[in-house]
Parts: structure tokens; sequence; C-alpha cells
């Protein structure tokens, strides 16, 4: 079971992250362009939460983090990790999973607030504030993640110190429920439940101030604040219940890494946390009618040129259309064209291999580093990676 688990973690992994990463690029480029002077710091606030899931994406596509329960252990897999690897690069890999989840949530939490803000005292003194506001967001993000940071230095365990001595290779590994480890999961957890404790005051009290200065602000006004916070609801559903909860199972599990199936709920759980951030991005797409229209447009564009005969093609037009694109979205296609090159090479390396050893190699991926070595000392007579 253990190695079917290893498995299909890390094919889901390696099959969706490039997904998922081409669609927060799209997300970004559609909000960036098509972003209406009236959804401006809406778009800025969730730009801000995309932002943090966005990052621990990233740094998935090259690193994946798997658990070695019942041992408080991780083995970093991955593309990158089959290059290089010790255990501060693990811990600092794993110690940035906290830090983009707990400033996602502070980027829900500064959403709200400031909405709130917006329907008390109005957009105008909010502009005139724009400063001061910047600097309580930038500062709030640096506060926690200093403090997290802080804790979470006391909670590695050198792996030669691990009572297990028959320890793989990639590992990095925490103290099992000693006092640091309950320090900083019970800060986590804390901070995780204060945060959705605060949005439920804010939703609260921002529909009180909007049926409270009705009269002032102008029913158009009310009902489009309620829209936004509506949507803000709606989308904020995504990170808390996708991917809070699973947050808290694991870190519960982290403490009591001995229960029945330790293994496989922390590796469900970090398959259902990492879905949360696309889910988003497409339902901001599909509910924003200014994001929606590009995309509707798009999707006509294509579905006319694939209407198009072989013989009444027109090369010039398809040329174009995919030049404008590639102007306006550079960065889409680079990002395309970097997740090929990597497919490219893992496939060209699984096919020189026979096909068990080629699978092993794809559920291992620092199994590439050493096929590569044996490679390229064939060729050279010298071990470019030892």
């Amino acid at each position: 079971m253990s190695l079917n688990l290893e498995a299909f973690y890390n094919l889901f992994l390696n099959i969706t992250i490039p997904v998922k990463i081409v669609i927060y690029v799209l997300t970004f480029c559609i909000i960036f362009f098509y972003t209406p002077n009236s959804m401006k710091v809406f778009a800025k606030f969730l730009c801000n939460l995309l932002f943090w899931d966005f990052s621990t994406h990233v740094l998935w596509l090259g690193f994946h983090a798997f658990p070695m329960m019942p041992r408080m252990c991780f083995r970093l897999d991955g593309f990158l990790a089959s290059f290089y690897f010790n255990e501060l690069l693990g811990h600092i890999f794993f110690s940035t999973f906290f830090i983009n989840t707990v400033n996602a949530s502070i980027a829900i939490f500064l959403s709200f607030q400031f909405r709130l803000l917006m329907i008390k005292y109005g957009q105008l003194t909010c502009k005139n504030m724009k400063i001061y506001i910047y600097g309580y967001c930038i500062g709030l993000h640096l506060l926690v993640t200093s403090v997290l940071i802080g804790l979470y230095t006391t909670w590695p365990l050198n792996v030669d110190s691990h009572p297990d001595s028959k320890l793989e290779e990639n590992l990095f590994c925490y103290k099992p429920r000693a006092m640091e480890s309950q320090v900083f999961i019970l800060f986590f957890i804390a901070f995780l439940v204060l945060v959705v404790i605060g949005i439920t005051a804010f939703v609260a009290l921002s529909f009180r101030e909007v049926n409270k200065n009705r009269n002032l602000i102008g029913e158009k006004t009310a009902k489009m604040q309620k829209v936004f916070l509506g949507s803000l609801i709606f989308l904020s559903g995504f990170p808390i219940n996708i991917g809070g909860i699973p947050c808290i199972i694991m870190c519960v599990v982290f403490y009591f890494p001995e229960v029945p199936n330790a293994q496989l709920i922390v590796v469900i759980c970090f398959l259902v946390a990492s879905i949360h951030g696309p889910i988003m991005c497409v339902s901001t797409l599909i509910l924003f009618k200014p994001y929606r229209t590009p995309i509707l447009r798009f999707v006509k564009k294509m579905s006319r040129f694939a209407q198009i005969g072989p013989l009444n093609c027109q090369n010039v037009t398809v040329v174009n259309f995919l030049v404008t694109m590639s102007s306006r979205y550079h960065i889409f296609f680079l990002f395309l064209f970097i997740l090929t090159l990597e497919g490219a090479a893992q496939l060209y390396t699984m096919r020189s291999l026979d096909e068990d050893d080629a699978w092993r190699m794809y559920v291992r991926p620092y199994r590439i580093r050493r096929y590569w070595s044996d490679h390229a000392a064939q060729m050279t007579g010298y071990s470019f990676f030892g």
C-alpha cells in the first residue's frame, strides 16, 4: 500500500501542478488587464490572496514532501531535489508551506477588514489613507511571518539524532511530540481559528453597516457592496474549507504521528489542500463579468479557428492571433514553454529505461539524478552529480 500511495501522490502532483500554475498565470494576466476601476481595490486584495498559494505551487513544481509516518519525517522528492538536497533545504521548503498558509489567511482577513472600512468610511477616505493601509498590511504579514519562523526553528530534529536508525535518503525530521512541536502546532491552529472568528465578525459588521447606511449611500451602492461581500464570502470559502480544514487535520496528525493510517491522512490532506487555489481562480474568472467576458471571447475565437477547414485555413490569421496572444500574455507562454521542456526531459529519461525502472524513477524523482550522472560518466568519463 505504501508504494501505491507514494506512486499516486507523486503522479498526482507531477500532472496537476503544472496545470495549476498555468491557471494561476492566466488568472493574474486577466485580472491585471481587465479589472475595471470600480473593482481595483477588491482585485488588489484578491491578488494578495492568490499570490501566496501560487508561490506554494511554484515551489512544489520542483519539490514534493512525502510524509513518512509513523516517523515524524518527510522525504523531499521532486525534480529539483534529484540534483541537490540537504536537511536545511528540506526544512526551508516545508516552512514555506506554513508561511504561505498563514499569509493566505491574513490576506482573507485583510480583505474583509478593509471591505468593512470602505463601507463605513467611504472610498475617498480609504484612498487618502492608502499609504497607512499598505503599511498596515505589510506590517501584519511581516509580524506574523516572523513569529511563525521563530517558533518553527525550534521544531526540526537532526536526522542523525532521530531515534529510528534505518532512515532513507533525502529525509528531514521533526521532534515528535515535544514541547517545541506543541507550541508551534498550537500557534498555527489557534491563528487559523482566530482568523475565521475575525472574518465572521467583519462579515456581520459589514452587512450591518450596509443596512444602517442604506439611505446615505443609496440603494445602488448598497446593492453593489452586498454583491462584493457575497462574492468575497463565496471565494473565501475555498481556502477556508478546502485549504484550512485539511491543514488543521494535518497538524493534529503531526502531533500524533502514530495514529492508524497517519501517512494516508496526511497525503489526502496535502492533495485536497492543493486544489483550492485553482478552484478559486476558475470561480473568480466565472463569477465576475469583466473577467468572464475576455475568456468567452477567447473561447469563441478558438472555436472559430477550429471550425476552419484545412483547405480554407488562413495561416496568416492564425499566426497573427498567436503573436498577439504571446505579446500580451508572454508570461503565460513562457511558463508553458518551461513546463513543456521539463515534461519532455522526464519522458525522454523514462523512455531510455525499462518499464519497471522508469515507473520507479517517476515515483522517486531523485533517481533521475543517478541516471543522468551515469549517462554523463559514460560519455565524458566524469561524474557531474557525484
